[in-house]
């Protein structure tokens, strides 16, 4: 009897702690189930806000593709009213479009031409502009053409004279906004562009060591220009019969060294040389020009 309750104590004591034990794993697995669903929550939280994301971004991008294509179709309407007008106004569009190349060209011409002039004057914002306007259209008037294959020479004639007062009537305009001095230089700087290529091309005979600052090339250019005008005032005096090869000689002589001269002060020794040099080929192939244009060489 003993010994049986001793056994049924034992046993009791074993259930114990086996119930104990699987309490402790209950608990554990509730813990660890809790987590897990925990874990699971959050997951589905971020899939639902990534999935949210991507259908955002997928309404925006079907708004934008939606766009495009309401752009494209105005596009294409525009393209195809675009295409209506060019077949009935073919030539109003490319006259129009001629112009706006034409009147980039000479700008582009009249900023190079006078970009040592502009910066010495002392007009107001309102005059410049006009100046410029009328710039630009001295040059369209200079720049179109009085010959072609087919002209005669009592049409040349007649379109060059129009053309001389078409540009007579703009410097007048021109001298109505300058004063005195200013159109003095405007006079040197109107027919410079032959002179302005051949101060660039000086510019790239010097190279990079020995190159002419801008001050420089302005009274380089100013310099020449005030000989030039002094020659041209010579030959329109003397070119007639009384002309000779060796007085054209000379005054050309006289026009390169006053030149020279005037912009020796402003130059070093080995850019006075390298000039002297360039000039001595422009100023000989200009004498034989000019030799040939007045009847002097045949």
């Amino acid at each position: 009897m003993k010994t049986s309750l001793v056994a049924l104590a034992a046993c009791i004591c074993l259930l114990s702690v086996l119930v104990f034990s699987m309490w402790r794993q209950n608990v554990q697995l509730q813990t660890q189930m809790t987590e897990l669903a925990d874990q699971l929550s959050r997951k589905a939280t971020e899939v639902k806000n990534a999935e949210q994301t991507w259908q955002n971004q997928l309404q925006k991008a079907a708004e934008l593709l939606a766009d495009a294509k309401s752009e494209n179709a105005n596009l294409q309407l525009q393209l195809l009213q675009l295409r209506g007008e060019e077949k009935s106004h073919v030539n109003v569009g490319t006259q129009a479009l001629l112009s706006r190349i034409e009147d980039n060209n000479l700008s582009d011409v009249v900023a190079h031409k006078y970009q040592y002039f502009f910066p010495g004057l002392t007009l107001a914002a309102g005059e410049k502009e006009q100046l410029k306007r009328l710039l630009l259209d001295r040059e369209r008037v200079l720049n179109a053409a009085t010959s072609g294959y087919f002209s005669d020479s009592l049409d040349v004639g007649t379109k060059v004279a129009h053309q001389q007062a078409l540009v007579a009537d703009l410097d007048s305009q021109i001298a109505s906004i300058l004063d005195d001095n200013e159109y003095a230089e405007f006079e040197l700087f109107k027919d410079s562009g032959f002179e302005q290529y051949q101060v660039k091309q000086i510019a790239r005979v010097l190279g990079p060591d020995s190159a002419l600052t801008d001050d420089q090339q302005r009274q380089f250019l100013l310099a020449k220009l005030h000989q030039k005008q002094s020659f041209n005032s010579w030959l329109e005096k003397h070119n007639g019969p009384e002309l000779t090869s060796t007085a054209l000689t000379e005054a050309l002589d006289t026009y390169k060294n006053s030149y020279l001269q005037e912009i020796r002060g402003a130059i070093n020794d080995k850019q006075y040389r390298l000039i002297q040099d360039y000039e001595k080929v422009q100023f000989d192939q200009m004498g034989r020009s000019l030799r040939i244009s007045t009847g002097l060489d045949p």
